[in-house]
């Protein structure tokens, strides 16, 4: 090929590009507007045309030459296979024909092509922004209903309705002992004797000395009716003091005797057993009633107790009947409903906290005395409230919000929570009850997040 004689620069530069209209000027805006498929293409024309090297007219101390050849080389080799055109053999470094020049058009088109694919290198490449595909999540509107504040108190030993120990009121040794540790007894049975012989003696003594002094009461008294004159009054009333002290005395051992008996005090169930027949027990004594002064425990928990201990806040809320719920780790999935049976009305000055009792039916005796339960009581209770399931609510350090779909993006909004009874949360303020509040799949939502919202069932 011959380089054309006659042209101007322009010219030549524009019969390189196939067009006529493109000033060597704007020669670089029209390799960027190109694609790799139209740039290789174009290379193609000027290769043909000109038999000119991109490289050799960069100049050989460009720091981006080797990139220039291998994408060029690249784009060449793809323009050629895909359009049916035969594969460049190599480039050339100088125009065909000894002692040509270049036209100073071609090589500044020349140079900004070099220029534009070494600014397409990986360093200075931009990738194209990816937009985010829509995230599923599951919506729901809230709804105006009733809702209930509780509070739940830790956990606190549950307590027998009735529970006693018995001890010896007498000294002396076990006769007999009929019942063990978990037997069940009725009100006044017999639960054992204890062997006192020096009661019995002082009973048939005491006995025997009632029946003298009440016979001679009753002849000195017969005398004066008979012989007024004869009977000094004193001596008549003197015999019936002494009637009346012997008789004292025998009652006296008569009532300490019936304490050699234990009976059982009330319906309920031994849950202890201290002793075994034979052993000698001591009396209990007023100062102090040492252990081994103890028979049997008996226990009546056909009805329980629980016993918690209100904050200082809340006292003002509690009063007889306010509902409540006790649940045991021993019986998971079990609630065991009750009310405020009594409480202290004062405030323990240490703790500041209101002694509560909550007294529950227990006639299976699941409840056992001992364990420790958690108490919910019902404080306040709230006619239409706004609500939402409490899986929708975002609890964050900056306070509490809901996720809603505005415009099919996911917009944040902050509100204020109310009451929660632990399923829904009172929507106080930040939601209408026309706008539906995202229930699953706000852990991965961000603001603006494109969503495709699916309402719940």
């Amino acid at each position: 090929m011959t380089k054309p004689e006659g042209m101007t620069n322009d010219e030549k530069t524009s019969v390189a590009f196939g067009s006529s209209h493109v000033p060597e000027t704007s020669l670089a805006r029209v390799f960027k507007s190109e694609n790799r498929l139209q740039t290789g293409q174009t290379l193609l024309r000027l290769q043909n045309r000109w038999g000119l090297d991109v490289t050799r007219l960069v100049g050989r101390g460009t720091p981006c030459l080797p990139f220039v050849r291998l994408r060029t080389n690249a784009i060449l080799t793809r323009s050629s296979a895909g359009r049916g055109l035969p594969a460049l053999p190599g480039w050339r470094l100088r125009l065909l024909g000894a002692g040509m020049h270049r036209p100073l058009g071609v090589s500044i088109g020349f140079a900004a092509l070099a220029a534009i694919l070494c600014g397409c290198g990986p360093a200075d490449r931009k990738e194209p922004q990816k937009t985010s595909p829509p995230v599923n999540v599951q919506t729901v509107l809230p709804r105006q209903a009733e809702i209930a504040r509780s509070i739940t108190l830790p956990t606190f030993r549950i307590l027998a309705l009735q529970e006693a120990t018995l001890y010896a009121k007498v000294s002396g040794y076990l006769k007999t002992l009929s019942v063990d540790k978990g037997d069940a007894v009725k009100e006044g049975q017999l639960l054992g004797e204890i062997e006192v012989p020096e009661l019995l003696a002082d009973e048939a003594q005491y006995a025997a000395e009632t029946e003298v002094a009440h016979t001679n009461y009753e002849r000195l008294a017969e005398a004066r009716q008979k012989a007024p004159d004869l009977v000094v009054p004193q001596t008549v009333d003197d015999l019936r003091g002494q009637w009346e002290v012997a008789q004292a005395k025998l009652q006296r051992t008569q009532t300490l005797l019936q304490y050699a008996r234990l009976v059982a005090p009330f319906s309920g169930m031994v849950t202890a057993r201290f002793v075994d027949p034979g052993a000698f027990i001591p009396a209990a004594t007023t100062g102090s009633t040492p252990q081994s002064a103890a028979v049997v425990t008996l226990m009546d928990y056909s009805r329980v107790r629980v016993q918690a201990f209100v904050p200082e806040p809340e006292t003002p809320f509690i009063k007889n009947g306010v509902p409540a719920r006790v649940t045991v780790e021993e019986l998971p999935g079990r609630v065991f409903p009750g009310s405020v049976t009594r409480f202290a009305h004062a405030l323990d000055p240490a703790t500041k906290t209101m002694l509560t009792e909550i007294e529950l039916a227990n006639p299976a005796g699941e409840l056992r005395p001992g364990a420790y339960a958690s108490v919910q009581l019902e404080l306040e209770r709230k006619q239409n409230a706004l609500l939402v399931p409490v899986q929708a609510v975002l609890v964050e350090k900056a306070g509490t919000s809901v996720f809603t779909v505005v415009d099919g993006k996911a917009k944040k909004i902050p509100v204020q929570i109310g009451f929660n009874d632990g399923t829904n949360a009172e929507i106080a303020s930040g939601v209408r009850v026309d706008e539906a509040v995202v229930l699953l799949g706000k852990q991965a939502l961000t603001d603006g997040q494109p969503v495709n919202p699916v309402e719940a069932k």
